[in-house]
């Protein structure tokens, strides 16, 4: 930040699709183990990262805003950045951007449902404008968090699997000036409301751009397959259940035991929302930031991953992330004075039964 400033945006509330997988060269996978005295989640199955990018949107009624939504400039940039990150990490990627709310049900549906007995990882990027109460935003309407959650959740083959949500969204309008903190030992440190700093040029981050596609489910599939994988796959599909079905088939083998309804195995009831891990971007109430290089949260959170994932576990590189943000982040170069110099405070939701290392 010292080295160069950028213009700050705000991820505040408010088809063309093109989903993709990663270019990475399908493994054979191997079965998923589930122990519950084991200190770490095996990782060693199938691992999916899933990112819904909203850069553009329609102009409905329901948008409050008076001036037409704009773009989310630097969204692509944490796409990329997500995309490059996981799939060092193993992960075989989807990305769809500006759906409309019907087809992110349809396709996350679509994906959950299929069998993931071999799975290790499921992770759930999403990228838009949010508001207060957990709600989200598609290209067309709101929807809540939860419904995301919830598909996952419910899904058999799932459980006792980690659940990950990285949720890049404002959670309400207010401003966080922070605090002024005094560095040195405990007893001299001082708070007080942090300065005024006369910088100038701010753009919200809830304004976005009319994008609209209409397309069948060939053409849609058509985009979808950019590996040959994936395009074997998609020229046989007649749905979008059977393409991703058909997408996950080439990356499982199709010999094995399904461990969920091996016979030799005991029981154990486990709670329904255990084994999820959900980080948004901002606490409730607040407002989420963007620069042209990406969001803070995203950026922040690819750049510590990539440095740590061999020798520390996801828990402490999300406090990793969260020192990043807190303390190196500040707007800059804002329409309006009044929200230079603000902060932002990612938050994190916990259910995890397990450590979890990548």
């Amino acid at each position: 930040m010292a080295n160069q400033i950028r213009r700050t945006f705000v991820d505040i509330t408010p088809y063309d699709l093109r989903a993709s997988n990663s270019s990475r060269e399908p493994t054979a996978p191997v079965a998923v183990s589930f122990n519950k005295d084991a200190p770490y989640y095996d990782m060693s199955g199938d691992k999916y990262l899933i990112i819904l990018n909203q850069h553009t949107f329609d102009k409905p009624k329901w948008f409050y805003f008076r001036n037409e939504p704009s773009m989310r400039d630097g969204t692509y940039n944490d796409e990329r950045r997500l995309r490059e990150v996981f799939d060092k990490l193993g992960f075989l990627t989807f990305v769809f951007r500006d759906l409309r709310y019907k087809s992110i049900i349809e396709y996350l549906t679509a994906i959950a449902s299929v069998d993931h007995s071999r799975t290790s990882c499921i992770c759930v990027t999403i990228l838009t404008h949010g508001d207060k109460g957990g709600k989200v935003f598609a290209a067309d309407q709101s929807y809540q968090l939860s419904e995301v959650m919830d598909i996952f959740g419910k899904q058999t083959s799932l459980i006792n699997k980690p659940k990950l949500y990285f949720v890049q969204a404002c959670r309400g309008g207010n401003m966080d000036a922070g605090h002024t903190v005094k560095l040195g030992t405990e007893c001299d440190s001082q708070l007080q409301r942090l300065p005024s700093y006369n910088f100038s040029l701010s753009i919200y981050e809830h304004n976005q751009m009319p994008f609209r596609l209409n397309a069948t489910n060939e053409e849609v599939m058509n985009r979808m397959a950019h590996t040959r994988h994936a395009d074997a796959a998609s020229r046989r599909c007649g749905s979008v259940m059977d393409f991703f079905k058909a997408c996950m088939s080439f990356w499982k083998d199709s010999n094995g035991t399904d461990s969920l309804n091996d016979p030799n195995k005991s029981f154990l009831t486990v709670p329904t929302h255990a084994d999820t891990l959900v980080v948004c971007s901002t606490v409730e109430d607040y407002l989420s930031y963007r620069d042209g290089s990406g969001s803070w949260m995203i950026q922040a959170l690819c750049d510590t991953i990539e440095k740590n994932y061999e020798s520390e576990n996801l828990l402490d590189m999300v406090i990793r992330m969260n020192r990043t943000v807190a303390y190196d982040k500040i707007t800059t170069l804002c329409a309006l004075n009044e929200m230079n110099n603000k902060k932002q405070m990612p938050e994190t939701r916990i259910t995890l039964t397990k450590h979890l290392k990548f």
